[in-house]
């Protein structure tokens, strides 16, 4: 009997995903190994072979990334990841402020970044939007009003 499977990956610090079929290459992630080595390479650690030829390679440096394949099923994904919140580019500014509110002593930065808060928002994406809006990372969420 078929099962539905996800596919969950995490690049974390070093981590590149790169697609690649005999027309095309796509890349991204972190830079460093360049993104335009051969595939496979010494960083490649999964490999993902298509019907069509094309292969997804997942390339990790460092080793923090990761892949894990789970049953479709909401419970087995939070099982796997953890609870996350909203979506960073989808939440309105309304829930994200009464999100905020629920948490006057924590720290701004650390809390962007906590995925079951707001989800999507890591180390580079907080440190640009905090300096941006010209806030110290390490304020309250009391602070800020």
């Amino acid at each position: 009997e078929p099962t539905n499977l996800s596919i969950l990956i995490h690049l974390k610090l070093t981590g590149q995903l790169i697609y690649q079929d005999e027309k095309t290459r796509i890349a991204g992630g972190h830079p460093i190994p360049p993104l335009n080595l051969p595939s496979p390479n010494k960083t490649t650690r999964v490999t993902f072979a298509f019907t069509n030829g094309g292969h997804l390679y997942f390339n990790d440096m460092r080793k923090f990334g990761w892949v894990k394949i789970v049953k479709s099923d909401k419970q087995e994904v939070i099982s796997a990841i953890g609870e996350l919140g909203p979506d960073a580019l989808e939440i309105s500014l309304k829930e994200f402020t009464e999100r905020l509110r629920k948490k006057p002593s924590a720290r701004v930065k650390k809390l962007l970044m906590d995925q079951a808060f707001v989800s999507g928002i890591g180390n580079i994406y907080s440190d640009e939007a905090l300096w941006r809006a010209k806030i110290h990372p390490a304020r309250t969420i009391s602070s800020l009003a």
